[in-house]
């Protein structure tokens, strides 16, 4: 199972039909997809899916501000 996710900004009270994101398990990142869906409220997830894609080559990984070094991820 992946242990870090690179971290970005979401707004709030927001609906994600498919939001992707970068994750880590041990050495490789691997892409995720994931649909999360807030109350109006926005302090309860209504729907919350995600799922592990392809790993993303590290010739990559510097355009998606990923670091190399596992210390960095955390």
């Amino acid at each position: 199972m992946p242990k870090h996710v690179a971290r970005r900004p979401l707004p709030l009270n927001w609906s994600s039909p498919q939001r992707k994101r970068p994750r880590r398990s041990r050495r490789p990142w691997y892409n995720i997809k994931f649909n999360c869906e807030t109350a109006p409220d926005i302090e309860t997830i209504v729907t919350f899916e995600f799922s592990v894609g392809e790993e993303i080559p590290e010739r990559e990984w510097e355009t998606h501000f990923l670091p190399k070094d596992e210390d960095e991820a955390d």
